[in-house]
């Protein structure tokens, strides 16, 4: 029985090549690698192994499946939460602005009323009453009293 080996070469661009001793494939050597008395890659386990690459191509698929959908459940999530996300900061940034306008305002009217108050505090010169004006009675001069 001849031997086989595997010879260097690109095994995804052209099939691996063997070589017996009598340097050719004969229908005995490839019908002994074919029913498992030869080497790999044509051994006895080829149909047990390529069942189980079947059955794992299979589970791959499934899990490829779930995680696809896993993965689609999950961009609708993080597009709730990025509207979620916005919608928080917005509210912040509302409510800075409206603490700045409510403190500017109270602001104001605090020293509107001080004002007021400053206002009221000071007395005002109370307007005079007119009062009848007063009437000085100069006696005239009197004609010099004579000398008798």
């Amino acid at each position: 029985m001849a031997t086989a080996k595997i010879l260097p070469g690109n095994f995804i661009a052209d099939a691996p090549k063997y070589e017996d001793d009598d340097g050719e494939d004969s229908p005995e050597d490839l019908k002994d690698r074919l029913d498992g008395r030869g080497e790999p890659p044509h051994n006895g386990g080829m149909e047990a192994r390529l069942t189980a690459l079947e059955a794992f191509a299979q589970d791959a698929k499934d899990r490829l499946t779930r995680v696809e959908t896993k993965l689609d459940h999950i961009e609708k999530e993080v597009g709730q939460v990025k509207w979620w996300i916005i919608a928080q900061i917005v509210a912040g940034i509302v409510a800075v602005l409206g603490t700045g306008i409510a403190i500017q305002q109270m602001t104001v009217a605090t020293f509107q009323g001080a004002a007021q108050v400053a206002k009221d505090a000071t007395p005002s010169a109370p307007a005079a009453a007119q009062q009848p004006p007063i009437i000085i009675n100069v006696p005239s001069s009197a004609p010099p009293a004579s000398k008798k």
